[in-house]
């Protein structure tokens, strides 16, 4: 929604396994990358090209399969040109950065925003999608261990010997992240944390005060794609708009969606799981 405001372009995922190389040639060996000043050096040239638009060609080319993949690389490149002709302000989103935001913070100079999503409602998502995660993925990062996760590492090396509910590893999953997210906001107070349910209550006026905040201009036609996305429909209130390819929701109603579709019992046991960190963000009356 961010990315709606004039002057400003997307940038999907870079860290995802499956990203496009030819926007971003750097290729990262785990799920949730633990980058510092330690191994920044890999990854920051790549890293610094595409937030200058420099389509990776090269890349592209070694990795193209099919003749679609080369067609992609057409569109890329001219999309980036685009880009730098406007001089484009880059916004990354990438919930798989999240171990590496300080790094990147420091590195580039960049805006950090934070969006924390309530434990049971993220459990549900990753269930209704069948994602799991592979916890072994934190072990095999030694550095992120000892800087971050050690107090965990019993329960980590639990979930990754033995392959838990899927419920189970969406609230380890999300409590580690969450330690993280507790602890930037200790440590970076300039950088915006929001929730995505205050969020979906007010996007219009929430969206722009975070625009607002990372000094994006929020005009006319950015509050009308929020309040396109994001208000009741009678076309189709949860779904794909055939027209763009981008979610289309009545973001108030779905705020307690996953009260309907966990059992008490499952809110229980993800808020167990969740634990103390989970009330840092959300307090009781968030449960009900």
């Amino acid at each position: 929604m961010l990315a709606a405001c004039p002057g400003v372009a997307f940038l999907w995922e870079p860290f995802h396994r499956a990203h496009d190389p030819g926007r971003c040639a750097a290729c990262f060996g785990h799920t949730f990358p633990y980058v510092t000043d330690r191994t920044g050096h890999k990854y920051e040239a790549q890293i610094r090209a595409m937030l200058a638009f420099r389509y990776a060609l090269g890349a592209k080319l070694r990795s193209a399969r099919s003749l679609r993949a080369l067609a992609s690389a057409g569109r890329g490149i001219c999309l980036f040109w685009l880009h730098r002709m406007r001089g484009a302000r880059p916004l990354l989103k990438d919930p798989r950065a999240l171990f590496s935001a300080e790094w990147l913070a420091a590195r580039f100079d960049t805006h950090v925003v934070v969006v924390i999503r309530h434990p049971a409602a993220f459990a549900c998502s990753l269930r209704a999608r069948g994602w799991t995660h592979p916890f072994d993925d934190f072990l095999r990062q030694p550095d992120l261990m000892t800087d971050h996760l050690a107090a965990y590492e019993r329960e980590i090396r639990r979930f990754a010997e033995n392959e838990q509910d899927i419920l189970d590893q969406a609230a380890l999953l999300w409590k580690l992240a969450h330690h993280m997210v507790s602890g930037y906001q200790a440590r970076h107070p300039d950088w915006h944390f929001v929730r995505h349910e205050d969020l979906s209550r007010e996007p219009v006026a929430g969206l722009r005060a975070l625009a607002e905040a990372v000094g994006l201009p929020f005009d006319t036609r950015a509050e009308r794609v929020v309040r396109w996305h994001s208000a009741p429909s009678d076309a189709q209130r949860i779904g794909w708009c055939d027209r763009c390819r981008e979610v289309r929701r009545d973001s108030a109603a779905n705020i307690g969606s996953w009260q309907s579709r966990l059992s008490p019992a499952e809110i229980q046991r993800v808020r167990a799981r969740v634990g103390e960190i989970g009330e840092v963000f959300y307090a009781a009356n968030d449960w009900r």
